[in-house]
């Protein structure tokens, strides 16, 4: 189950347990399709079998990449944009 929050990030939970997550800040313009965003890019993650932690992470991060653009599909990010922020915000990767 997860439960996304905005810029307040998320919570996750499995059978073995949950997880918070903040969110990544950047400079928003557009909030349409962060969730659609945080969604499919937390399926990618959890279709490689990674750890809940590294899943959110990167749910969240590809989220707020899309915020930065206007519209819902206009700034879905590629894989390495992902891992790029991930990488400045001190995520491992």
């Amino acid at each position: 189950l997860v439960v996304t929050q905005g810029e307040r990030g998320c919570q996750a939970w499995t059978a073995d347990g949950g997880y918070s997550a903040q969110g990544i800040a950047v400079e928003a313009i557009d909030t349409t399709g962060a969730g659609d965003a945080f969604h499919g890019a937390f399926v990618y993650a959890m279709l490689q079998g990674w750890e809940l932690e590294r899943v959110v992470g990167f749910a969240n991060a590809a989220a707020a990449l899309n915020c930065r653009t206007l519209g819902g599909r206009r700034g879905l990010p590629s894989l390495a944009k992902v891992q790029a922020l991930l990488h400045q915000v001190g995520e491992a990767w």
